[in-house]
């Protein structure tokens, strides 16, 4: 009888030994998901034939990763997730990270591993667990460190007929907050426009035409090679994409059009199922 007492004694420690361990281990938290658009040194955004990788790297080691693909959600070519734990002492996965560790961004293509630059890229810190971070970036040098690619800046000078010795040869010319040739669009965004940063002609606009029951029509410059989608609100606070197709064009329009030509077109904007007839809506244009 002892012996069955201490067997059913010991037995139970052992139960709520391990009941105790499963308390105390903390499951893993929702993943963080980084998104947005990467770009070549010329504005470009990459594009699935690149057959690249944004790599996730906490130091040496990589924690994420996931191909560049023009075909997710409109405004964005990449979306990559990272394993995070709730707690650092006590983790549910030596592989998943905490609040506050730090990680860095690069893309991998077929000839290697290449670094990234722009305004949102360096040592990021990981946030808050189920976090969704837009970071938009490029392939290139920003040896300046002001966000935007020292090949870009240096084709506008040139475009614009400046060369050595010239004084305004220097990447100091152009930052991403300025707007060398006073148009009203910064650098930065000529850079993702597709635009001459340096000729005051040439700048990225959208003109309201005329309004309908069920369609507005809009008039845009377009870019070749550039995507381009449309937003509105009707009170400068909330914005809601809206489907738009070419002048002319039949169906039901799409979220997000990839220009085939440069120069100004005439779009028809639907906005039946978001808005009515009697409402007065602003439009805003985004481009990547």
């Amino acid at each position: 009888m002892l012996g069955r007492r201490l067997f059913g004694y010991w037995s139970l420690m052992s139960i709520l030994v391990l009941l105790n361990t499963i308390a105390n281990a903390f499951p893993p938290a929702p993943s963080i998901t980084y998104f947005g658009t990467a770009r070549d040194s010329f504005g470009n955004a990459i594009d699935s034939s690149a057959k690249a990788f944004v790599v996730i790297k906490e130091g040496a080691t990589v924690v994420a990763e996931a191909p560049i693909d023009e075909r997710l959600r409109p405004g964005e070519n990449f979306r990559v997730q990272i394993p995070v734990d709730l707690d650092g002492v006590d983790p549910y996965s030596p592989s998943a990270l905490t609040s506050g560790d730090f990680v860095t961004i690069s893309v991998r293509l077929p000839s290697g591993l290449l670094p990234v630059a722009g305004l949102s890229v360096g040592a990021i810190e990981v946030s808050e667990p189920s976090d969704r971070v837009r970071i938009d970036f490029f392939l290139g040098v920003d040896a300046d460190g002001d966000g935007l690619p020292d090949d870009w800046e240096l084709s506008q000078l040139e475009f614009a007929g400046i060369f050595p010795p010239d004084s305004q040869y220097s990447l100091d010319s152009l930052d991403a907050a300025g707007d060398f040739d006073k148009d009203g669009l910064t650098n930065l965004e000529e850079y993702i426009a597709g635009t001459f940063a340096l000729l005051q002609s040439d700048a990225f606009s959208l003109r309201f035409v005329s309004q309908g029951i069920t369609v507005d029509s809009l008039q845009t410059s377009f870019v070749f090679g550039k995507f381009y989608r449309l937003e509105a609100s009707v009170d400068l606070a909330k914005w809601r994409p809206v489907r738009i197709r070419k002048q002319g064009a039949s169906g039901d329009g799409a979220l997000e059009l990839k220009s085939t030509q440069d120069g100004l077109v005439n779009l028809e904007a639907i906005r039946s199922d978001l808005f009515s007839s009697e409402q007065k809506v602003f439009y805003r244009m985004i481009v990547r």
